[in-house]
């Protein structure tokens, strides 16, 4: 994972163009310089077979301890966020160079990426979604929750060099908040309307009164 520092607010201007030509085959975004992200392109075969077994081993954990319900809370959170998260990571290397995140398949399938049932955990065929909406999501209320989540795009929050631990996880996921709402991929005013992303629409249920409840939260 690249570490990027922290943004100064001010988008990323378009390259001049100093060729005779205008095509232009990289990231675009006014937001492309914020966030950590992933060097795909230096991943060597030993990397991505390391991250495949990463993802295995997480599959296979709790199988090796009697189940999840043996762990705590935080130590449950923090297996899901970190399950997520290298299963992402695994499905963009294999389907690397990816240019739309929302409209990858699933490597191997027909189905979306974040739909299809790619993981088993406890005899349970599991879809990324499943983990984000059906686990996370109703079982813990506290928004900071939707900042584990890396989704692979430049507009996510942002993926943290160092695992999820049950000891610490409220204190990266409020680092992990900061960082995005004080980034404008986060959080932007532009002609004193106030833009958020839309993270936050698909995380709404954690904001029962969305607008309220939202801005309480930014601030």
């Amino acid at each position: 994972v690249l570490n990027v520092p922290p943004m100064d607010r001010m988008p990323e201007r378009d390259r001049p163009v100093l060729t005779g030509t205008r095509i232009n085959t990289a990231s675009t975004s006014r937001y492309r310089h914020e966030g950590n992200r992933v060097v795909y392109h230096v991943l060597n075969d030993e990397y991505r077979d390391a991250i495949t077994y990463m993802r295995e081993d997480l599959e296979a954990l709790p199988d090796q301890f009697g189940g999840l319900a043996r762990l705590s809370r935080d130590e449950q959170l923090a297996y899901w966020f970190n399950l997520y998260n290298v299963t992402i990571i695994e499905q963009t290397m294999l389907n690397y160079p990816v240019h739309w995140i929302n409209r990858m398949e699933a490597h191997g399938t027909d189905d979306n990426v974040f739909d299809a049932k790619i993981l088993t955990v406890e005899g349970q065929r599991l879809s990324l979604n499943d983990i984000r909406h059906g686990i996370v999501y109703a079982n813990w209320d506290d928004p900071r929750v939707m900042y584990g989540f890396f989704n692979g795009s430049v507009g996510s929050p942002e993926l943290r060099r160092s695992a999820y631990t049950g000891d610490a996880i409220w204190q990266q996921l409020d680092s992990t908040a900061r960082e995005f709402v004080n980034s404008l991929r986060g959080v932007e005013v532009n002609n004193r309307e106030l833009r958020v992303s839309e993270a936050y629409d698909e995380a709404r249920v954690l904001f029962p009164d969305f607008e309220a409840d939202l801005r309480i939260h930014l601030r």
